[in-house]
């Protein structure tokens, strides 16, 4: 995995942030120059980096950021909108929501601890049932919403959260569902290490969602 995507990501924000703020534009220069000394330097990128697990771990570290910005805005515009209802009570469906994914959490873990024992499936298929019945728990949730999410900003931002994460759980069902189909015609060592993803990035949608309920729902 190379870092020079990085570094040209690093050099073009440096470009727009100069064009606007050119009084600062030299911290940005110092950030893109210590990123331009890992790659060539160090040898950060070299060729033992495993690049699938790197490639996983970045893109969950990209997730962390999009909801921890969503999850700073929903909060200032809630400051800003006091009182608004939330678009659904708390006691409700997302309650229920909670509960059915982390009962998948505890099959997918189940799952993980089986696998290549007897059983593991039918902890698969009890993953796979509850984040279906949590995706139909959603689409009544929005069914029965009575807000919009062009009512204002506060509920913008909480439809786009939510919305995200329901992209996620859908993400997550389809990977167990291609594991679920292929795992047959797996080496071990891939079926462990797709097994792996599949489970910590449920996992990481279980986490999410407590926060969403927390931030959206709660709070």
């Amino acid at each position: 995995m190379s870092l020079v995507p990085v570094f040209q990501s690093w050099l073009v924000g440096c470009v727009l942030v100069s064009l606007f703020m050119w009084r600062v534009c030299l911290a940005f220069f110092l950030l893109a120059g210590m990123v331009w000394f890992l790659v060539s330097v160090v040898g950060y990128a070299g060729s033992n980096i495993n690049h699938q697990g790197a490639g996983f771990w970045l893109f969950i570290l990209s997730e962390v950021m999009v909801f921890g910005t969503l999850f700073f805005y929903v909060r200032g515009f809630e400051t800003a909108s006091i009182g608004l209802s939330p678009i659904s009570a708390f006691y409700g469906i997302p309650l229920v929501c909670c509960f059915l994914l982390l009962g998948s959490s505890v099959t997918a873990t189940a799952f993980h601890h089986n696998l290549g024992l007897g059983g593991s499936n039918n902890y698969l298929i009890c993953t796979l049932v509850l984040g279906v019945c949590f995706i139909a728990a959603q689409l009544y949730e929005f069914h029965l919403c009575e807000f919009c999410w062009s009512d204002n900003a506060f509920y913008s931002i909480c439809f786009c959260i939510v919305g995200l994460h329901f992209s996620q759980v859908l993400v997550g069902l389809c990977g167990f569902l291609v594991f679920f189909k292929l795992q047959s015609g797996l080496t071990s060592y891939l079926q462990l290490f797709y097994a792996s993803v599949v489970v910590w990035y449920w996992h990481f949608v279980d986490y999410v969602w407590l926060l969403v309920y927390t931030f959206v729902y709660l709070c």
